[in-house]
This record gives structure tokens, C-alpha cells and sequence, in this order.
């Protein structure tokens, strides 16, 4: 069996900035990648310590909240402009001219966010409709001026966050603009203005520098500038943006977003952290400085009939799987015309912020896993000396059993409100193997019904055995980021060991699609081949059956089982699949998303 140790430890970075192509090999997959040195350790320290922040759709597009001319709008409630193409003037007047949240309270929304265990608020200041969400002196297609209301309402939430000690970040819609005639790009006002006549140059030096120069220079400290929907931008521009938002906010952060995602080449140091797709977890573990964004329900804007609210659990469970990757979590809620969030998702968030005052040290300035495989019973965060097992599904026998772990263990214990709850673990390496197992008696019930959290404590740096074995119910996963890949010959193989012979279901385990909406599985119906040392079978992929996953996003996990294997003897084996097209983009839409394979017993009688 190939060993692979990986040791954690202190060391000190001398980081330049600046962007260079290297060779690098992650997870067995030899790859070339554009690798880009920041010099922003300082100004990011307290970002990879907070972990959980609030984001906030809120514009015009409430007023509509899915609706026009009596017709319920699918989709996400802020493109509702785009979708039915209503023309400006319309949306002016009878949507802007009606807008008067006169129930929206700045201290009070700030709050909520404290309260539920949140750091800071980025909240859209302009979204692709073009509506300034403040008093804007560039154009008076804003709050102020154009709504009932005729106030700032991010003036008024500046001087809250800074009162509660809450971190403000603005969304800037930079590229997207509904309103300005010269906003041209692949999403363009094609029904009120002509895009032959428009000069994208024209709008940036006009519009959207200026309004970014307004934010960044009369709010005080603006922690982020989180920017959006670039593809196509010119690197210049972005450069340009970034360049002045440093001028005016030397600390402030910049999300990937502020560049066409496809773009690698010099610039890339401009922004501070990758930003994932919407509602999208990246498979990866333990990345370094992204963050996940996720709705509170179906859509980012208000809409009256979306109340699919997820529940205080989902969100710790994505908060605590997006830590355990290395990200943050940016938790979205859409205000209605009011001004108010609905009342079942403020006491949700409640919920998340009483769990956090008594679990929170799993989350907060906690690393990702060390492992480079996932585990079926929920997610591993730490800190030095202190690993945490977040139990998001109760294994059978009422145990966890953690192979690879190679340190001491000094104590295991549950958090618990009243404080620790001593447990009793055995270590061992299995016989005639160097493998290391952890096993952990878990209590009768799980301590919190939002996430029970294991504390492993240890001696030393880590050393972690990442070698693919059984574990004790003699189940293997194996992650699809953990294969060898071939890409050009369809292939995909992975080494593993196997501790008990006998005969075992084959399931490959995929995603649907990652789409706002009518989430769909692809890949189904093809043909391919599984192969375990020698042995081939051919397989056609269809779904035998879903699953939850544990990010509790819109979609689904696919099951299909795809064959059974027999292993005559305990050692070392490879499992290959060939002939499937996959996913290997960055957000895996197009092919099947393969998350991981599953090899099962399959009980005697």
C-alpha cells in the first residue's frame, strides 16, 4: 500500500506576491495550474477568523417579491427585471416609486446577524438592475431620490455595524447594469436601449467606478468589496477597481468575482479569496481562503412564495462542512418591501447563535480537516492539539471509527452547554497492517440536534496516515478528488486496502446538477467499464436512488450501483473506472458530478 503522511506544522511563510505557472500534483491528479502568491496574510487575518457572515439581497425587485402582472416569476426573485424585460421607466415608477421600507430598523438587523454567531454583513449596495441602494450623487436611479423612502438606509447600517461591532463589506454589481445604456455584456438592457450604440468604456467611467469611489469614501471602514458577474470583464478594468478600492481602503478585501472566473494571468493577486458558485461547495478539503455562498431559501431576492426556509440545522451543517473545506460561509436573506426578514428565518438564525455560544470553538478560527478523504457520519475541523468531529448523522453501533490518525491521544470528550462529557476510545493498529484505527464510543443520543461535536485531543504536530482502507463496518469511499485520473482516456483509478475478504456492492455516488433552478442528474445512461485488479464488468449508469448530502443544498446525491466485486484475501487493490464522462470544470456542471464511489459487504445469509 502506497503511504502517504502528512505532517502539520508551524512554519514561517516569506510570501511574494505576484503569478507564476507550476506543476503541482494534489490528491494523486498531476495537474498545471496558474499558482499566485499574496502578500495579504495581515489583512485577511481576521476574515479566516470569523468564518460566518451575513449576506443581504435587498432592492427594487422586493417590491415585485416573483410577481408581475399577476403571474408568479420562477427563479430568483432579483433577475425578475431581466426575465419579463420590464422596461425601465416602468420599473421606476411603479416598482421604485413604491418602495418605503419603513419597517427596516439598521440596529435591530444588525443585531440579528450578532446574535446568530455572525462577524460581518455584505449587503447589495447596487445589483444588476442598477438601482443605487444609497444616496448616490452619480445617479439619481437610487434610494434617495427615487423611492418614497428617501433615505440611506446603509448610512443608517454603517453606523450600526460600527456600534455592535459588526464588519461592513458592499456587493457591486460592475459589469451588470440594467439601467445604463452602456452596460453592454451577455446580459444587456436589449429591450430599452440598442446595444450597437453602447460603449461598455463609457458606463465604467461614468457609472461604475464612481459609485464604488462614493461607497468606499462615505461609510467609514468598508471591510469588502464583494463584486460580481465579471465574465468578459477586460483585466484592466478589474485592475483599475481594485487599484482604487486599495487607494481608498487599504485593508479592504476583494472577492475573486472582481475578474472573469475563467481568466488565469497576471492580475489574479488583485483579489483576496475565491468566491464558489451560488449555493455550490466546492468537493475539495481544507482549500485555502474561499468562501461558500448560501440562501436562507430558494432565492437570493424576496419572494412571496418562497418559504422552503432551511432550518437552523442545515445552516449549521453547511457552516461547519464549509470550515471543515478551510472556507467561510456568507449566509444570504432577502428583506422584504418593509424592510424586515421573515420571521421564521430570523428565529432560525437565533437558533444557529445559540448553538455557536456553545460549540462555536469548532468553527470559529478552526482549520479544515487534515483527512483527504470525507466521512459518512458528518465533517473533522481543529486547531492545534484538538481535532473536532461533527457527528451530522448517527453511525450505526453507536461508535466512529477514525483510521489514519497516528497521534497519541491524549482525551476524547463531547461538547456539551454544561461543558465536557468524557468518552472512552480505543486506539490499535491492525494486525499485520500499519493501519490505525480510533475508536470512539459515542453517548446513548447526540448531545445537540443541530450537530454534536467530539473533541479528539492529541499529542503533537499531526501525522496523518492518507492511505484508502476499510473502517471497522468495512466500508471503503473513495473520493472522486482522491483518483488517479486519466483524463483523455476516460479513466479513473484508486488504491486501496482491504482488511476483510468477501463479496461487496459497488455504488458510485454523484450530484445533480449545480442550477438555481429544476436541479436535474446528467450523466445517466452511459455505458462504462469497472474493473477491480483485472476483473472487468461492464455497467449501465442509472439511478437506484438518492440521498441527502450533508451541505443540504438544492440537490440531491445519486446513488447507482454499478456492480459487486469479491476480494479472496485481506492486501491491496485497484479499482479503475473507464468510459464515463465526467465533470472536471470548476463548478461540474457539464458531465456527471462524481462525488465518490462506495464499496459495501453485502452480508452472507
Amino acid at each position: 500500500m502506497k503511504k502517504n503522511v502528512i505532517r502539520c506544522v508551524l512554519m514561517c511563510l516569506f510570501p511574494l506576491t505576484g503569478f507564476s505557472e507550476v506543476q503541482t500534483e494534489a490528491a494523486g491528479n498531476a495537474a498545471t495550474v496558474h499558482h499566485v502568491e499574496r502578500d495579504n496574510d495581515e489583512r485577511l487575518a481576521w476574515w479566516r477568523e470569523a468564518k460566518f457572515g451575513l449576506f443581504v439581497h435587498w432592492g427594487v425587485y422586493v417590491v415585485l417579491a416573483g410577481e408581475y402582472q399577476g403571474e408568479t416569476v420562477p427563479g430568483i426573485g432579483e433577475w425578475i427585471q431581466y426575465k419579463k424585460q420590464i422596461p425601465k421607466q416602468e420599473y421606476l415608477k411603479d416598482y421604485a416609486g413604491k418602495f418605503n421600507p419603513t419597517e427596516f430598523n439598521a440596529n435591530a438587523f444588525v443585531r440579528m446577524a450578532r446574535d446568530a454567531g455572525m462577524k460581518f454583513i455584505v449587503i447589495t449596495a447596487k445589483h444588476h438592475d442598477g438601482f443605487a441602494m444609497y444616496d448616490s450623487a452619480v445617479s439619481a436611479y437610487n434610494m434617495v431620490d427615487a423611492t418614497p423612502y428617501g433615505k440611506d438606509p446603509l448610512k443608517a447600517l454603517a453606523k450600526a455595524c460600527k456600534k455592535y461591532d459588526i464588519r461592513l463589506g458592499f456587493y457591486y454589481s460592475h459589469r451588470i447594469d440594467w439601467e445604463h445604456p452602456d452596460a453592454i455584456c451577455d446580459r444587456y438592457n436589449d429591450w430599452d436601449y440598442n446595444p450597437t450604440n453602447a460603449v461598455f468604456d463609457r458606463y465604467w467611467k461614468e457609472k461604475s467606478m464612481p459609485q464604488v469611489k462614493e461607497l468606499l469614501s462615505q461609510y467609514g471602514d468598508v471591510s469588502l468589496l464583494w463584486v460580481d458577474m465579471a465574465r468578459g470583464l477586460d483585466i484592466k478594468y478589474a485592475r483599475e477597481m481594485a487599484e482604487m478600492a486599495r487607494s481608498l481602503q487599504p485593508d479592504i478585501l476583494i472577492n475573486s468575482r472582481i475578474m472573469d472566473e475563467g481568466y488565469e494571468g497576471p492580475g489574479m493577486e488583485l483579489w483576496d479569496y475565491e468566491t464558489s458558485s451560488d449555493n455550490y461547495i466546492h468537493p475539495q478539503l481544507d482549500m485555502k481562503d474561499w468562501e461558500a455562498i448560501v440562501t436562507t431559501t430558494d432565492s437570493w431576492g424576496h419572494k412571496k412564495v418562497d418559504t422552503n426556509f432551511r432550518s437552523a440545522k442545515q445552516i449549521v451543517q453547511v457552516l461547519v462542512s464549509v470550515v471543515s473545506k478551510g472556507g467561510n460561509l456568507l449566509l444570504n436573506v432577502g428583506p422584504d418591501a418593509t424592510g424586515v426578514v421573515d420571521p421564521a428565518i430570523q428565529q432560525h438564525l437565533k437558533n444557529v447563535g445559540v448553538w455557536l455560544d456553545h460549540y462555536g470553538e469548532t468553527v470559529y478560527s478552526a482549520k479544515g480537516t487534515p483527512f483527504s478523504r470525507t466521512h459518512d457520519w458528518g465533517v473533522i475541523t481543529r486547531k492545534p492539539g484538538i481535532l473536532y468531529l461533527n457527528v451530522f448523522e448517527w453511525p450505526a453501533g453507536g461508535f466512529i471509527d477514525l483510521s489514519g490518525l497516528q497521534n497519541k491521544v491524549k482525551s476524547v470528550y463531547a461538547l456539551t452547554e454544561e461543558g465536557k462529557l468524557p468518552l472512552s476510545y480505543k486506539q490499535k493498529v491492525i494486525k499485520n497492517t500499519s493501519v490505525h484505527h480510533l475508536n470512539v464510543m459515542l453517548p446513548d443520543r447526540p448531545v445537540s440536534v443541530l450537530n454534536t461535536v467530539i473533541a479528539v485531543e492529541h499529542e503533537g504536530d499531526l501525522e496523518i496516515d492518507q492511505s484508502m482502507v476499510q473502517d471497522a463496518r468495512c466500508i471503503t469511499r473513495l473520493d472522486f478528488f482522491n483518483a488517479e485520473r486519466d483524463d483523455e482516456a476516460k479513466k479513473l483509478a484508486w488504491d486501496f486496502n482491504v482488511l476483510r475478504p468477501g463479496r461487496y456492492k459497488v455504488k458510485l455516488i454523484s450530484s445533480e446538477s449545480q442550477h438555481h433552478e429544476n436541479p436535474e442528474w446528467v450523466g445517466g445512461g452511459q455505458s462504462a467499464t469497472l474493473q477491480v485488479n483485472g476483473k472487468a464488468t461492464e455497467f449501465v449508469l442509472k439511478q437506484d436512488g438518492v440521498l441527502k448530502n450533508f451541505n443540504q443544498i438544492p440537490w440531491n446525491y445519486v446513488i447507482s450501483r454499478i456492480g459487486d466485486v469479491e476480494f479472496e484475501k485481506p492486501g491491496d487493490y485497484t479499482l479503475e473506472l473507464s468510459g464515463l464522462d465526467l465533470a472536471y470544470e470548476k463548478y461540474r456542471t457539464k458531465g456527471l458530478a462524481l462525488n465518490y464511489v462506495e464499496l459495501v459487504p453485502i452480508e452472507q445469509p
